[in-house]
């Protein structure tokens, strides 16, 4: 999961501005696809642009602040960070 998202804000830097929006939503949906239907979790959409980057930070270690609790879709956002740890 943290090399999949490596990859996609390197893919999204070298991206020419006119297609950063098709190749974000892209990425996202793969994203989607790969980790979290599986397991169906669906998780809040605050993230906007910088999901790929909060992903590798949450990863490697920085909180997921329950303070701001929102319910189920930031439980899954928890549960979704939990996994890429285990594979990382």
């Amino acid at each position: 999961m943290r090399k999949f998202c490596a990859d996609a804000i390197d893919q999204l830097n070298k991206c020419p501005n006119e297609d950063w929006g098709r190749l974000f939503v892209e990425l996202k949906l793969s994203f989607a696809r790969r980790f979290q239907c599986k397991e169906n979790l669906v998780t809040s959409t605050v993230l906007g642009p910088e999901f790929f980057t909060t992903v590798i930070r949450c990863i490697d270690g920085e909180e997921w602040s329950k303070k701001d609790y929102k319910g189920k879709y930031e439980d899954n956002f928890r549960t979704l960070i939990e996994n890429g740890r285990k594979m990382s």
